[in-house]
């Protein structure tokens, strides 16, 4: 292209690399233009981005990037595809994500004169904190975060009685292609990132920018100078998330959290009542639906028809009120036990080496809510129960725990591995490693103690799977049968979101486990938590209250284990 030419849009119909149909140009973006294109083969709708000329790319330095960009599989984080050159400009694809920006959201909101609430915002920050922690994970900084690359879409199920709200981060590799030079200094950049000549790339500077993102959809505009407390311009917030801010916009990255999962677990401590609440989705109350929080946070189940004949309650709104209060008792008696944040990151960071996750101490709720005895049969639990209603024994499709209805449950401080033995913390996600199965109770008991651990409870597993918001599935209370897989098959990566929100691999969607507790009424078997991997890829199995047993000899392709340690 020629200087006068390259920055004219090319025309609809435009065939590019002999593969990909320009379907429409979506506009300019700070690395080049950007277009929606038809791969000719697929007939799939993915994206293009040309890097003007001015910012000498090479075909080979973006290839080098965009490979690794390639690597993370989040549900969080635009994917990235091929890289190319077309009429004297390198390209590269990337998936196609039809959505609106938060910045466009937060007009929207401002021309109504409306406010994110307080669980809107903790949706939106736990989600990109999620999608941080994945893109550093593949040693990626995307070091200009801002509410135009965080992208926004609504999806609606059962003819809109569900709606889902969709969160994605983009241009995470923009930063790296330019160069820090190319990027002009705005209140998203972490001061140390224009500051200091430009030298800093790390995990506290994208800490700076979601910082300076939680703080915009709190107060209306993002903190500059010596700024006010968000406490101090609100009248709904409490000073938690005061301190929060304080620590994410600290001056020195020394300061502030060491990484998005510490900040992470610091808002799911301080605000996990907001992930049990139901954001307003409409104002007409006629027809008033939930808007569910993603995976990661509690789904929160769509709501029901309320009145029945004769103007009685429902079944299943009696089970769901009978949930909400327990959980929001456990929940807040939890809250009041945490560590304090210094403590707290203390004993995150104690046994990160060996691959472990510290579980706080507190109570959580054991066994099954009420709302899954309905949502199985619709039937009461006492029928539920009842002999002649019971699945056979022999099928070992019946939880010897999970048929008991939830209950509080107090908890000591424990820590778990993160993934399944042989614990791949260190494994390339490019070769991920299938969990070592086929082991005996015997054999996993002691390959933990080898290592100085010992096996779960099964309690202790149940609380890690459920996790601060004692969900029904490790990644909320809304069934996925297509969670931790990729083309119909378990991925192992840990790249992929399937982790519980205390950020434990693979406890729903996951081979079974054994644990260390022994099944009641059942002599001489053990507690065996999980499910879903391959014999028993079922809804009922994914859930974290669902439990089998077997003898202590038993082992086959489906059977795995990981190792827990006590809080010092």
């Amino acid at each position: 292209m020629s200087n006068s030419e390259q920055y004219r849009p090319l025309e609809r119909g435009t065939v590019i690399d002999n593969k990909y149909e320009i379907e429409k140009y979506l506009g300019e973006s700070l690395i080049g233009p950007t277009y929606v294109v038809r791969h000719q083969e697929s007939q799939k709708l993915i994206a293009i981005k040309f890097i003007r000329p001015e910012y000498n790319p090479t075909q080979e330095r973006v290839k080098k990037l965009i490979q690794q960009a390639k690597r993370v599989h989040h549900k969080n984080v635009v994917r990235y595809g091929k890289v190319g050159e077309f009429q004297g400009m390198v390209f590269f694809t990337q998936e196609y994500f039809p959505s609106k920006n938060l910045r466009q959201e937060m007009l929207d909101k401002e021309a109504r004169n409306e406010t994110f609430s307080i669980a809107d915002v903790v949706e939106i920050a736990s989600e990109v904190l999620q999608a941080l922690s994945a893109i550093h994970d593949a040693e990626i900084y995307h070091t200009n975060l801002k509410p135009e690359n965080i992208l926004i879409r609504y999806k609606t199920q059962d003819h809109g009685a569900k709606v889902f709200r969709e969160i994605k981060i983009t241009d995470i590799m923009t930063a790296s292609i330019l160069g820090d030079e190319n990027i002009k200094p705005s209140p998203y950049r972490s001061p140390e990132c224009w500051d200091n000549g430009l030298q800093f790339r790390g995990p506290q500077s994208d800490v700076y920018s979601i910082g300076q993102v939680l703080y915009e959809l709190l107060i209306g505009k993002p903190a500059r100078g010596t700024y006010f407390a968000p406490t101090s311009m609100r009248d709904d917030l409490n000073d938690r998330i005061d301190s929060i801010i304080e620590i994410a916009l600290s001056p020195s990255p020394q300061d502030r959290y060491d990484s998005p999962q510490l900040m992470l677990d610091q808002i799911r401590t301080y605000f996990s009542e907001e992930f049990l609440q139901m954001s307003e989705a409409s104002s007409d109350s006629s027809s008033k639906v939930p808007l569910y929080v993603g995976a990661g946070l509690v789904a929160v189940i769509a709501i029901f028809g309320m009145v029945l004949s004769g103007g009685q309650e429902n079944k299943m709104d009696v089970a769901l009120e009978k949930d909400k209060l327990l959980r929001t008792e456990v929940s807040n008696e939890a809250q009041g036990m945490a560590p304090g944040k210094t403590k707290m990151m203390e004993l995150q960071n104690k046994h990160k080496e060996d691959g472990m996750v510290y579980i706080p101490e507190g109570p959580t709720v054991l066994g099954a809510l009420s709302q899954e005895f309905e949502l199985v049969t619709g039937i009461d639990r006492e029928k539920q129960l009842s002999e002649e209603l019971k699945p056979s024994r022999d099928a070992k499709t019946w939880a010897t725990q999970g048929d008991d209805l939830a209950q509080k449950v107090p908890v000591k401080a424990f820590y778990i591995d993160r993934f399944e033995w042989n614990n791949p913390t260190l494994i390339d996600p490019d070769f991920p490693q299938e969990p070592t199965t086929k082991v005996t109770y015997d054999q996993a008991q002691s390959l933990c103690e080898s290592v100085g651990k010992r096996l779960c409870t099964a309690t202790e597993w149940e609380k890690a799977c459920k996790g601060w918001e004692n969900a029904i599935f490790a990644y909320g209370d809304a069934f996925d049968d297509n969670h931790c897989m990729v083309n119909g098959e378990y991925i192992f990566s840990q790249d992929k979101d399937c982790y519980s929100s205390y950020g434990v691999f693979g406890m729903s969607a996951g081979p079974r486990e054994w644990t260390d507790s022994s099944a009641k009424g059942q002599k001489n078997e053990i507690i065996i938590k999980g499910g879903g991997y391959k014999m028993q890829a079922s809804e009922r199995t994914q859930r974290c209250a669902f439990a089998t047993s077997m003898k202590p000899e038993w082992a086959d392709s489906d059977l795995s284990f990981r190792c827990c340690r006590d809080a010092e």
